[in-house]
């Protein structure tokens, strides 16, 4: 963490996995405020508001087999507008399987040029 107002800590910053911002999460990570997910881990480091501190950590999360969410990251302290904080750093995660919808089918433009080309021949034969 690089900034705190407001008694905002450095474990403060939080992961939440949700199927959007209107519901429930699934998950959070972090933060002093409790917002009602089924699982909720702490960060094994960061429970000071001193700028420097070092926060978060490795958490290890059971399979929870679920599609169609998003993660959410940011102050998971809600301590009214002079809660801040700014965090520099990176969230990994390791483990997870991601499956992407790719949506309608498109073919790709060799494919359709393929088709084209097969129409001007067919139509060459029959002549």
């Amino acid at each position: 963490m690089t900034a705190s107002e407001g008694f905002t800590y450095s474990n403060d910053l939080t992961v939440l996995i949700a199927a959007d911002l209107n519901s429930d999460p699934i998950i959070q990570i972090g933060g002093f405020t409790d917002w009602g997910a089924g699982f909720r881990y702490e960060w094994p480091n960061g429970a000071s508001s001193t700028p420097g501190t070092t926060g978060g950590g490795d958490i290890s999360i059971p399979s929870i087999p679920v599609t169609g969410l998003k993660m959410f990251v940011g102050n998971g302290y809600d301590g009214g507008l002079t809660a801040t904080g700014t965090w520099l750093g990176n969230v990994v995660l390791f483990g997870v399987d991601l499956v992407v919808d790719p949506g309608p089918a498109i073919p790709a433009p060799g494919a359709i040029a393929v088709l084209g080309l097969a129409g001007v021949f067919t139509r060459r034969r029959r002549r």
